[in-house]
């Protein structure tokens, strides 16, 4: 399938894993340039490698570049400081997953409110 995303960049939260590492290894496959950030750096650089592959099956070695960096994205300034790193070398984001782990397991109704507002 092609969405159009051939060389734009984007950057997804939380994609050391899961739904994050999924979409990120899609948008690879689109041809897109993608920058991961997630809280794990051994699970995060593991990511790094998949979304290449995923994109190399797809473009050989045209495929877009992969970049990343560990962070926390409940810490504005390290947020700040990547998103600005990667719009000096890219020029811009034109695509932003923000993904973040949690709530923790359960249904609507076990969980309480300071649960959800931390999620």
């Amino acid at each position: 399938m092609d969405l159009g995303l051939k060389g734009k960049a984007a950057l997804v939260t939380a994609a050391s894993r899961g739904f994050g590492k999924a979409v990120a290894m899609r948008l690879a496959a689109e041809g897109a340039r993608v920058a991961l950030c997630a809280r794990g750096e051994s699970d995060l650089a593991k990511a790094v490698e998949d979304v290449r592959t995923s994109g190399r099956e797809v473009f050989g070695e045209a495929a877009g570049e992969v970049r990343s960096r560990a962070l926390d994205v409940t810490d504005g300034a390290a947020v700040t400081d990547f998103t600005a790193e990667l719009e000096r070398q890219w020029g811009s984001i034109d695509l932003l997953l923000v993904n973040a782990g949690g709530p923790p397991a359960g249904t609507f109704t076990e969980l309480d409110l300071d649960q959800w507002e931390a999620a």
